[in-house]
């Protein structure tokens, strides 16, 4: 786990702190109770042992689930980009100005990726056995781009274009291309394309071919 460490470190000052606030409490009561005796500390320390360990056990955990999810986001960011970076808002904001990601491999990330993308060149990558269910792409162009054996579903793209780029044994049920232009490369062999719909797209031959006799749907679309 990713906070495994970070928590051998951490536990200290929480049991610290729960310490010093029961500690404080304690003295507090000997100062303004005449009669408060060594047993009576003994009774309080007992009663607010339990709720200490649970308030303990409680923070430690939701601290080290943030992290987890934190780790797994940057590893993600990490892959995508092809660098080793500490920060995942340096990682982002160098995706936000570069508007290009070549030479990645994301096959088999275990999490959703949820890519919401726009004007961003995506090249010479994998997502084979990838969750992109709902990714939304908006005027970006994809080159060389392996999508195998992974989910698509409910996903738009607008205004894309995309070459080379291969969806073979891909579920892409309710997806959306709307004004997108399929070069050469781009196929669909063995896909799910239940309630697929391409609008006002230009496809190659070969995308043509890789269609011909599923369930998708041409909207004006047009044939180079």
């Amino acid at each position: 786990m990713a906070g495994s460490g970070s928590a051998t470190r951490r536990a200290p000052l929480i049991i610290g702190l729960l310490a010093l606030i029961g500690s404080v409490s304690l003295v507090t009561k000997v100062v303004t109770k005449t009669d408060y005796t060594a047993l009576d500390a003994l009774l309080d320390l007992g009663y607010a042992g339990l709720p200490a360990a649970l308030l303990y056990i409680v923070l430690n955990q939701a601290i080290d689930r943030y992290q987890d999810q934190m780790a797994e986001r940057r590893e993600i960011v990490d892959r995508l980009l092809g660098v080793e970076q500490d920060s995942a808002t340096v990682l982002v904001e160098r995706l936000s100005n570069d508007g290009s990601i070549e030479n990645f491999d994301l096959s088999g990330t275990p999490k959703s990726l949820d890519l919401r993308l726009k004007a961003t060149t995506l090249a010479s990558g994998k997502f084979d056995r990838c969750d992109l269910d709902r990714t939304a792409l908006t005027n970006c162009q994809l080159n060389d781009i392996s999508i195998q054996h992974s989910v698509f579903r409910l996903c738009v793209l607008e205004d894309c274009k995309l070459d080379r780029v291969n969806f073979a044994d891909t579920d892409l049920t309710g997806s959306l291309f709307f004004g997108c232009e399929f070069g050469r490369g781009t196929i669909f062999p063995k896909a799910t394309l239940d309630d697929v719909r391409f609008k006002k797209c230009v496809l190659s031959g070969e995308t043509v071919a890789s269609l011909s006799g599923t369930p998708a749907v041409l909207i004006d679309c047009t044939n180079t």
